[in-house]
This record gives structure tokens, C-alpha cells and sequence, in this order.
């Protein structure tokens, strides 16, 4: 009796064992593209949302600041994803870039909340061309492209010319409401 159910038990926990090995765990690559996958498309996202303001619009300004908002939260998200050695070249790009949309969104914050500020805005398009640029970098590192990267990684802000993927248009001046005008 004790024979026939042990032999049914190492069926099974054969049978088991067998079927796990096809699933295997997803690599630490695989689960860093994934994530990495999912910043981009929230970032085509809140493109589309900021592309869809409506500049006439009362709420236009509120609008921009919570998209804006949502920016940042994302940039900030990719920075604390940890980067496999497979993409050491990145080095610290993605706190960079989270550093710099928290400036711009920031100064985007002090330029429309309010009175109107200029300088605030010029800063904060200064911050947020800076994050966008490291952001099209690491998509290229991403696709294996650091050929013009490595050529203009010595520049301390990188050059605007790298290789180019959807790039978030910076919020447009014409975003406010008439009283911040």
C-alpha cells in the first residue's frame, strides 16, 4: 500500500518539476527592459496629454502642472530602477535626468503658479531640455546605439544633437491662463 503511494508521489513531483522548467524566471535584463518599456510609454502618454491642452482653455495652466506632475513621478520611478551591469554605461544618467525634470517641474511650478516668471520658465526649459536629452540617451543605450553617446559623453550637458526618439515637447509659454499673463 505504502509502495503504489510513493511511486504516485514521484510521479507527480516529477511531472511538476518538469513543467517548471520551461518557465524560467525572467533575467534581471529582461525585467530592467520591461520596466524601462513602461517608463517610455508613460512618457508617449503624457506627451499625448500635454499635446492635447488646450491653450485657450481656463484650466490649460492646471492641466500643464499635472501632467508636469506626473513627469516627474515617472522620472523619479526610472531612477530608482536598478540598472543591470549589461547597461553599466548609463552610469548615473537616470538620477540626472530625474534631477533635472525635478528642477524643471519646479520652475515650471514657480513660473506659472502665480504671477508669471519668466526667468522661471526659461530655467525650467533649460532643466527640461537637460532630463529629455538623458532620457533619448538611455532609450538609445537601450537599443545598443551608444556609438554617438560614448562620442559626446564628455560634454557636461550633453549635446542636444544625440540620437533621437519621441521627444516631450517642452510646455509651451502659450500655456497659461490670462491672469498669469
Amino acid at each position: 500500500m505504502l509502495r503504489p503511494l510513493l511511486i504516485c508521489a514521484i510521479t507527480v513531483m516529477s511531472v511538476l518539476s518538469l513543467t517548471s522548467c520551461g518557465e524560467q524566471e525572467k533575467s534581471t535584463l529582461d525585467i530592467y527592459r520591461d520596466e524601462m518599456t513602461a517608463f517610455y510609454n508613460e512618457l508617449s502618454e503624457i506627451n499625448t496629454g500635454i499635446n492635447a491642452i488646450d491653450p485657450s482653455s481656463e484650466t490649460a495652466t492646471v492641466v500643464l502642472m499635472e501632467q508636469l506632475d506626473r513627469l516627474n513621478a515617472a522620472f523619479t520611478r526610472m531612477s530608482r530602477i536598478d540598472v543591470p551591469a549589461e547597461f553599466a554605461v548609463m552610469g548615473n544618467m537616470p538620477q540626472e535626468a530625474a534631477d533635472y525634470m525635478d528642477k524643471a517641474v519646479n520652475s515650471y511650478h514657480d513660473a506659472y503658479d502665480g504671477t508669471f516668471d519668466a526667468e522661471a520658465e526659461q530655467l525650467a526649459g533649460e532643466y527640461y531640455e537637460r532630463a529629455n536629452i538623458r532620457a533619448r540617451y538611455m532609450l538609445a543605450i537601450l537599443h545598443g546605439d551608444t556609438e554617438d553617446f560614448e562620442q559626446e559623453s564628455s560634454t557636461p550637458a550633453l549635446s542636444s544633437q544625440e540620437p533621437g526618439s519621441e521627444r516631450l515637447p517642452a510646455p509651451s509659454p502659450s500655456v497659461r491662463s490670462d491672469t498669469h499673463a
